[in-house]
């Protein structure tokens, strides 16, 4: 027999002392245990009046009545108005429903009808729960959300909160009541809850710790389609009720919605489909500013991009990205899709019209269509879940994206974005624009610039002597070292004017000195040709990116130095200041320098007003690529 001891008696126990105790502007209680003490937290929504708190007061009294003196027993009255985010402990013992204002706001894009099971998604499992009559609502703003009724939530509500529960084996020991009130038989243990003092003389085993993975939708649509999905746990109230207690509530009264992600749609699900027969891929994409549809053609004329704009009616909440283009791969070679798959180079193209339009793209949603022997073309399609934000925009580079994507498509390539490291650099860049902080933005340019200094020189020889030269002196000179280290070793030994305690240290002093004399010799450090500074200057000339009117000597070096050792470089060298807006000015033209872009685009440049400003001022000012 399997039962829960302390969870239970402490969840029974607040919903218990919660009857009549209720008001509107409750919206939830939660509760939190361990072995010495029980917390419980109550959110109200609104001013919080003397007659709540005074009920609040009844229920822990009530609570406290339950439990011996040694438990200690916390109940937090705490204003948090809807729709913030309440503090979740163990558990949720009451919730109040509340609408969710962004399904309310934000358009639908596809639904459907759904019927299948919810079960857990890394188990075997068999206590499984039927959702019929449900839809599946896919969001224009990515939320992916299935709405059933409220029995149905419920009885997923009472499934978690038993899963997630330790299990234990209880045995019957020989001690009884005092009254000699008999224990059940052990056959009939899973057919009845002990009291509190029953517990009392059982042996006591724990045999499962609960489950800890997720949990998923499986089922069909009612057009046949195969549907598969992972649920959010934390969209779901866990709360603990008898089943007498809603048998009886009316079908249709209202509806619940769970939050879902990486939802798959299977249209052909008898129909086995194979990655290296992928046609092509369409991602859905949120906050891509394209105006007229355009393609272009890849990889030497072998595969095709295709941009359109979606148009679709933006919701009243501003903070969502709203989805509004989509991107089509298709025709990409086998050995690329074995390779590199469709996945990489929607990515590396989406960094790029990142890049180009100052926006942060994201896809929402995948359709996979797959070429089948005999058979029309079958689908799947994807969706990802969550909410993506509108995110802070940046500089718009290229004005005229079509013209852009046209003339480098063809240099988005393995050798480029992954050998060469474009592709890192450019992800680099993008989250520098996640801060407001100038310090932050310019730690990230440092390193989207670092990163394409080190692919490209990794494979260049900056040594001064070849390999074989260098290791016959290195030895040589390492030989020499560790004799006249031994002598100074002899010398310390004999040295009568010092204690034999302080000999011991200076000795081993010394073989941390030969450690650090060694360990150079051993990485080439004295092989090499020059610092930063430098292989960025070799890379930026071998690229011919223009730099001297932004930093002749590199100047930005000693303060991302500055900054990265001692945390701050002071004022005569703080980045935010003076070196952040034409960093990012040198990191464009050398992101359109590799890819060998000709044409307008756009940079920060320094205003000049007569009044000089506590700080340099910029603004964007348009010039033609490459620079004279």
């Amino acid at each position: 027999m399997q039962i829960v001891e302390m969870r239970a008696r402490v969840i029974l126990s607040v919903q218990r002392a919660l009857l009549g105790e209720v008001s509107p502007a409750l919206r939830g209680v939660t509760v939190g245990w361990d072995e010495k003490s029980i917390a419980i937290f109550c959110y109200f929504d609104g001013f919080i009046s003397e007659e709540e708190r005074e009920a609040m007061s009844c229920v822990e009294t009530e609570v406290m009545a339950d439990f011996p003196a040694d438990i200690q027993i916390d109940l937090d009255i705490i204003q948090c108005d809807a729709p913030h985010e309440m503090k979740l402990l163990d558990v949720w013992v009451y919730r109040r429903r509340e609408t969710l204002p962004k399904l309310t706001n934000m358009p639908i894009f596809k639904q459907f009808k759904f019927n299948g099971i919810f079960k857990q998604a890394n188990a075997n499992d068999e206590f499984t729960v039927d959702i019929n009559n449900a839809v599946i609502y896919c969001y224009a703003n990515g939320l992916v959300m299935l709405e059933c009724n409220p029995i149905t939530v419920r009885e997923i509500n009472e499934k978690i909160f038993i899963d997630v529960g330790e299990k234990y084996s209880y045995k019957q020991s020989e001690i009884v009541r005092s009254s000699e009130e008999q224990l059940p038989p052990e056959e009939d243990y899973a057919k009845k809850i002990l009291r509190p003092f029953q517990f009392e003389g059982l042996e006591k085993v724990l045999i499962d710790h609960g489950y800890e993975g997720i949990y998923q939708i499986e089922g069909k649509t009612t057009e046949g389609w195969n549907v598969l999905a992972e649920v959010y746990k934390y969209n779901i109230s866990i709360s603990f009720s008898n089943n007498l207690l809603y048998k009886n509530i009316h079908k249709d009264a209202g509806k619940s919605f769970i939050g879902l992600s990486n939802l798959s749609i299977d249209y052909s699900p008898n129909i086995k489909k194979e990655e290296s027969n992928l046609l092509e891929v369409t991602y859905g994409i949120v906050d891509l500013p394209i105006r007229v549809p355009f393609a272009t053609s890849f990889l030497d004329s072998q595969a095709e991009i295709s941009v359109k704009p979606i148009r679709i009616e933006e919701g009243k909440n501003l903070i969502d990205a709203v989805l509004n283009a989509e991107i089509k791969f298709k025709k990409l070679p086998v050995d690329e899709v074995i390779n590199y798959e469709y996945e990489n180079y929607y990515t590396w193209f989406n960094l790029i019209l990142s890049f180009a339009s100052g926006h942060t793209t994201e896809s929402i949603y995948q359709l996979k269509t797959f070429k089948v022997e005999h058979e029309q073309n079958q689908i799947i399609e994807y969706w990802i879940g969550g909410n993506p934000k509108l995110k802070k925009r940046d500089i718009e580079v290229i004005q005229d994206l079509e013209d852009f994507i046209s003339k480098i498509a063809n240099e988005v390539n393995y050798d480029k974005f992954d050998k060469k490291g474009l592709g890192l650099a450019l992800s680099w860049y993008q989250d520098s624009l996640s801060s407001d902080m100038n310090s932050v933005q310019f730690i990230f340019l440092c390193t989207a610039l670092e990163t394409l200094n080190y692919e490209h020189n990794k494979d260049v020889s900056n040594s001064v002597l070849p390999t074989r030269n260098y290791r016959r002196i290195k030895e040589k000179i390492l030989r020499a070292f560790a004799n006249i280290l031994q002598e100074e070793k002899q010398l310390i030994s004999s040295d009568n004017n010092i204690s034999q305690e302080e000999k011991e240290k200076i000795i081993s002093q010394v073989d941390i000195f030969n450690k650090i004399l060694v360990k150079p010799f051993d990485q080439g450090d004295y092989n090499k040709i020059g610092n930063l500074r430098t292989s960025l200057q070799i890379m930026l000339d071998y690229y011919k990116v223009k730099y001297d009117d932004l930093f002749p000597k590199l100047e930005f070096i000693g303060a991302r130095n500055k900054l990265i050792h001692n945390g701050y470089g002071g004022l005569d060298v703080e980045p935010g200041v003076y070196f952040t807006p034409k960093l990012k000015s040198l990191f464009i033209r050398t992101i359109l320098s590799m890819l060998g872009y000709q044409g307008n685009y756009m940079e920060m440049e320094k205003v000049e007003l007569e009044k000089k400003p506590k700080y340099n001022m910029y603004r964007p000012v348009c010039k033609g690529f490459p620079l004279s």
